[in-house]
């Protein structure tokens, strides 16, 4: 592997070619696997047709694993005669109870049967008939209430039949079940009964005759009529199991699927006891399934259905195909024996593979693999298959499965990295790296903090604070004094803060007597006796430097001509000098050997033109040769760095200004970051300790992970011992989905992943880089109106650009800066559009939806600032729009309480609502006017801890309030006039035509165009931060609103909407919290890293497994929202009380009170 690392070494595998290898690893462990279930139960689809299934939604019945096809009843006029073509009778027959003559009648009612179809239906007191002479079909119903002597006698009939019939479905159990109470000798006199009946039935069965016996079905005890109110669901599974357990060693077939329909659709069944008829037409689909899908060879039905006979053109093809994948495996054999006995040393490496990747053989044999799979997919049963159905919920929880096995791939990928190579980020900053765009230097997964000249004293002042000296030695080449200059001015001495340069002919000094700093240099072109007995006197010190960084070859370096007897001798002075340095590292002393920078051969002045970079490598090689071993830092990205920046090179020789500052940034990040505390500074930094707080919400929720887990051990346990016969089939997954337990179990794994990414350095975290480029990518095309699917298409592309705009950290950029506030404002602005339509056209202002709302928006802010120990205001959107909602169901629910009813009953209640925004308004105003005021209302105890910051400081709160206090007033204005002019007929939104007549559309148009322009020529003629924002509060409601008039005003763009942006936007509010965790990270300050080396492809990684986890928790917050806010308003009361009470300790804890 060369120099490269470990880690390296298995980033560089991820490529197309292993790519194939792992899909082929894959592939054949798939089929390994469906061989083995092959080999243990068959391979009759029909078994699990008739055995397994589960509801997709809109409670369509899927059979595990199978295709089970939908036969239309237009396909029915073709699909019985080609049996009775055959020559086949179409003779089907229900005996049994009157449960199952409810099958009967809905298969003949599947049929519609009319006068032209000579279909007629005989009925006898007990027994029925169905005909249809074109179809050659005879259906029958025979009335048997017991398994007795009249069943048996049937069988036997049949057994003797010469022309039997073609499918039977048996069903009953004794004489007196309806009146329940089922006791042990009745369950034996049943099992004795249903052994005399499996000869009969294995004897039908021998004459290719389908013979099903269907399982009961459970009832609904509190449904069920008079004469079954003795029923239990008790007894039907005791009867169950004995049925199953005489049938179990034998042939005939048990009809299990029809029970779990039944059961999922109890809530359909007619009278508590008989099918309702969606469980009726399943049942159907899957008697007709295995009857007629060997015949009909429809694409979308598999179950009971051979697979398809090969021709005589595919058995040439695949024998050619084999003689290829023959001879190639000659070729190879050929070759290896070849390799074995010396005769070919030497093979081309310079193509990809070997010399047989380009051979038409091999790639015929690699097609005949291929081929060889697809056939094993499409044309067998040997893969299971399923129906195709879409639903939210059935394209996520796949998508989230994978989400969470790339999660644990990549804990498990990182916990290698942390094994093979410890947790020191120091050494991937001091390592490895890249170039960003602008020259910005990227240190291999971990963030750099860029230092100013104030960041730096202020380090320094503070390590002088606790008594530490700033001592800092440079040791080596000239090219070493040149960092060494670049580290004394990026300080920027003067007078007045005690600095002074101290020159003598070989060795430098700086002093700052404030900051306790001394740097020197000393001169060393050689590593000689002097360089040794310098680490020596240090290595004596009791108060040795804080940081030495070493760097320089021998003597004679600048002539070149490297030999291995001078490349030996300089590795034998080394060697001297290990000791010395690994000592000096024992007394906590950062020590660093730099490696050599290459040069610019040609630019090189006249004493270095014998030197070239393959000495200078050679130079490198030898000094990681000695230093491999020890635990002496090579500091290697410097080299990097240089290579990097080789055309700024002063004279060819010597860094450029750029390059040195990167290397003092390097070394600064590495002295001061764990001291400093910098979000955007995880290099060299230590993890943030944990506190009580996190460690008691953990705990909480490793408690419900832990009964969730007892919950489903005891399930499985249940379910093992056949104690669960009927579980809920009528909801997604299983009964623990909607589970308040797994619900806060699921939150607490993803909890955990947050605290994972953001709070510890287990993953690898990246600084942030804008670029036009990577800005602009993502902006898609979208269409659509202000009723829910456009608010929501709104907030979605609005939110996906904000996140665009997190990622690339384009917030230096001003007018994007800018607009991206307009968008933040536009959701605050859609939000009280949104709050003041609901209350205006429903009246609605109860506690209830009060609760409902507040604990969407606030939930999952407060489970992370409990989990991540942050602030509350942290997440500063959450609050923001808490607070304004807050206000507005005050200022609309106080009375006098308008809505659309009242206004209609008192035109005069208009007054009101105007003198109320304008109470708003003025009350917004009089908090701006006063920043005093303002945070004496805020810091008020107990409540100051929601709108401070982790520094107790509330100007972050009172910059994102001021920046859009007008915002949700003016949202709620533009909603009553709309509503009122729509109210008036001012335009009219019930048709797909524009909202006004031409004229007006046109000057409406070009006035929002207007409106959105000035904006934006504004964000550019404005000239700092601080003033654009000032200006952004008044005006930011011109852009909104006219983007809403271009959306809106043409019926093509308002009748239609982006479904995929719509999509974001129900989810916009999760998004825009999970994105500070784990998907940025360090707090939004940085990017988070799964699979580091790639950038592109760790964003698509990261983004999908972000997203995912957005879903869930949005998925997860409407699972417990009806447990934390019941819909009885007292009971909602009392849980927001008793979350109070659970408030106090924390609330003492942070110092509330």
């Amino acid at each position: 592997m060369g120099g490269e690392s470990k880690a390296e070494y298995i980033i560089q595998q991820l490529n197309v070619g292993n790519a194939k290898k792992i899909a082929l690893l894959m592939v054949l462990a798939f089929i390994f696997f469906h061989g083995l279930i092959h080999v243990r139960y068959g391979t009759d689809s029909c078994k699990w047709l008739l055995s397994r299934g589960r509801f997709k939604g809109d409670k369509e019945w899927l059979t595990v694993r199978l295709y089970d096809a939908s036969i239309l009843p237009a396909r029915h006029p073709t699909m019985f005669p080609l049996p009775g073509l055959l020559g086949n009778e179409n003779h089907f027959v229900f005996i049994g109870d009157t449960r199952l003559r409810m099958l009967y009648e809905a298969f003949i009612n599947h049929l519609h049967p009319s006068d032209d179809d000579n279909g007629s239906l005989v009925d006898s007191p007990a027994n029925l008939e169905f005909l249809d002479m074109k179809l050659k079909l005879r259906v029958n119903y025979i009335y048997a209430n017991d398994v007795a002597r009249g069943m048996v006698e049937e069988f036997s009939t049949w057994r003797k039949d010469e022309d039997p019939p073609s499918l039977i479905v048996a069903s009953c159990t004794y004489g007196t079940f309806q009146a329940g109470n089922t006791t042990e000798e009745i369950i034996k006199s049943f099992a004795l009964n249903m052994t005399h009946l499996v000869r009969p039935m294995e004897e039908v069965l021998g004459k290719k005759v389908h013979v099903l016996w269907k399982l009961q079905d459970p009832i609904v005890e509190d449904k069920a009529p008079k004469e079954w109110k003795g029923l239990t669901n008790d007894d039907i599974d005791a009867i169950n199991r004995a049925t199953q357990g005489v049938l179990k060693y034998t042939t005939v077939p048990l009809w299990a699927s029809s029970r779990l329909i039944a059961q999922g659709l109890l809530d359909e069944a007619v009278d508590g006891v008989h099918l309702g008829p969606l469980a009726l037409r399943h049942d159907v689909q899957i008697l007709l399934n295995m009857y007629c899908n060997d015949y009909m060879n429809f694409n979308d039905g598999t179950c009971c259905s051979s697979a398809e006979p090969y021709t005589i053109l595919q058995v040439v093809t695949y024998a050619i195909l084999g003689v290829c994948v023959a001879l190639s495996v000659a070729m190879l054999l050929r070759r290896w024996m070849q390799q074995l006995r010396g005769q070919t040393l030497y093979t081309p490496l310079n193509q990809p593979g070997n010399a047989d990747a380009t051979s038409p053989i091999y790639a015929l044999a690699t097609l005949a693999f291929i081929m060889g799979y697809f056939y094993l997919c499409d044309r067998t049963n040997f893969f299971m298959k399923e129906n195709k159905y879409y639903s939210e919920f059935s394209f996520w929880i796949p998508v989230g499965k994978l989400a969470l096995l790339m999660v644990l791939a990549f804990i498990f990928f990182h916990g290698l990295i942390h094994v093979r190579y410890g947790t020191d980020s120091c050494k991937w900053l001091l390592s490895r790296g890249r170039f960003k765009g602008d020259k910005e230097w990227q240190p291999y997964g971990c963030m750099m903090h860029r230092y100013s000249q104030q960041d730096t004293r202020r380090c320094f002042r503070y390590l002088a604070f606790w008594g530490n000296e700033n001592h800092f030695v440079f040791i080596g080449d000239t090219r070493l004094r040149m960092l060494y200059e670049a580290f004394i001015n990026h300080l920027h001495p003067s007078d007045d803060d005690n600095g002074s340069l101290v020159d003598s002919p070989a060795n430098l000094e700086f002093l700052d007597m404030k900051l306790k700093l001394r740097v020197n240099y000393i001169y060393a072109n050689d590593v000689a006796r002097g360089m040794v007995e310098e680490f020596s006197t240090w290595r004596k010190d009791e108060d040795p430097p804080s940081l030495i960084v070493a760097s320089c070859t021998y003597g004679t370096f600048q002539a070149g001509n490297t030999t291995e007897e001078i490349i030996k001798s300089f590795a034998l002075n080394m060697t001297h000098l290990v000791r010395p340095m690994e000592e000096v590292l024992g007394k906590k002393v950062h020590v660093l050997w730099k490696l050599q920078d290459p040069i610019v051969e040609d630019k090189a002045p006249k004493e270095w033109k014998g030197l070239t970079n393959d000495d200078i490598d050679a130079i490198n090689r030898a000094t990681q040769g000695v230093l491999k071993y020890t635990t002496v830092p090579l500091w290697a990205s410097s080299r990097l760095i240089a290579q990097g920046l080789l055309d700024e090179a002063v004279d060819g020789v010597h860094l450029g200004p750029l390059a040195l500052r990167h290397d003092v940034q390097i070394l600064l990040n590495m002295y001061c970051n764990d001291y400093m505390n910098f979000n955007d500074g995880t290099c060299c930094s230590s993890a943030e300790p944990y506190t009580i707080l996190q460690v008691v919400t953990y705990a909480i929720l490793g408690v419900c992970v832990a009964l969730s887990v007892a919950m489903l051990l005891r399930r499985w346990m249940q379910q093992l011992r056949g104690q669960t016969l009927y579980t809920p089939l009528n909801q997604p997954g299983n009964a623990d989905a909607t589970s308040p337990i797994y619900a806060v179990a699921t939150l607490a794994f993803i909890m955990g992943y947050f605290y994972l990414c953001d709070r510890t350095n287990f993953f690898m975290k990246e600084n942030k880089y804008y670029s036009e480029f990577s800005f602009w990518i993502p902006v898609g095309r979208f269409t659509k109106v202000l009723h829910r699917d456009e608010t929501d298409e709104l907030k979605g592309w609005m939110q996906l650009v904000i996140l665009v705009y997190h990622m690339t950290g384009a917030e230096r950029i001003l007018p994007i800066h800018m607009h991206i506030k307009v968008l933040i404002s536009g959701y605050l602005f859609l939000s009280g559009y949104g709050h003041f339509t609901y209350m205006w056209q429903t009246g609605n202002a109860g506690l209830v939806r009060f609760f409902q709302i507040l604990f969407r928006l606030n939930f999952v802010t407060i489970l992370l600032c409990l989990c991540m120990n942050r602030p509350y205001q942290f997440y500063y959107f959450v609050p923001l729009i808490s607070f304004w909602y807050c206000l507005i169901y005050v200022v609309l629910a106080l009375p006098p309480h308008i809505t659309a009813a009242t206004v209609d009953a008192n035109p005069y209640q208009y007054l009101y609502l105007a003198a109320k925004f304008v109470s708003l308004l003025a009350v917004s105003t009089i908090f701006y006017m006063s920043e005093v005021f303002f945070e004496r209302i805020f810091v008020t105890r107990p409540w100051k801890a929601l709108f401070v910051t982790t520094d107790d400081d509330i100007h972050e709160w009172w910059y994102r309030w001021k920046l859009d206090r007008y915002t949700i007033t003016s949202g709620m204005v533009f909603a009553a006039i709309f509503h009122v002019a729509q109210k008036y007929a001012v335009f009219d939104d019930n048709n797909h035509g524009n909202l006004f007549s031409r004229r007006i559309s046109l000057t409406a148009t070009l006035a929002a165009v207007g409106g959105v322009g000035f904006y934006t020529t504004f964000s550019f003629l404005c000239r700092n931060k601080q003033e654009c924002e000032e200006i952004h509060s008044y005006i930011v409601f011109i852009p909104i609103i006219g983007y809403i008039v271009l959306r809106n005003i043409s019926g093509i763009l308002r009748t239609r909407y982006s479904s995929f942006f719509a999509w974001f936007g129900r989810i916009s509010l999760e998004l825009f919290i999970c994105q500070y965790h784990i998907w940025l990270a360090a707090d939004r300050h940085g990017v988070l890293v799964l699979l580091p080396g790639f950038p592109t492809l760790n964003v698509i990684i990261t983004s999908f497994i972000f997203i995912c986890a957005s879903h869930e928790v949005h998925r997860l917050t409407l699972v417990l929202l009806p447990y934390a806010v019941p819909s009885d308003w007292k009971l909602a009361v009392r849980n927001f009380v008793a979350f109070l009470i659970i408030l106090i300790p924390i609330a003492r804890y942070d110092g509330m009170f």
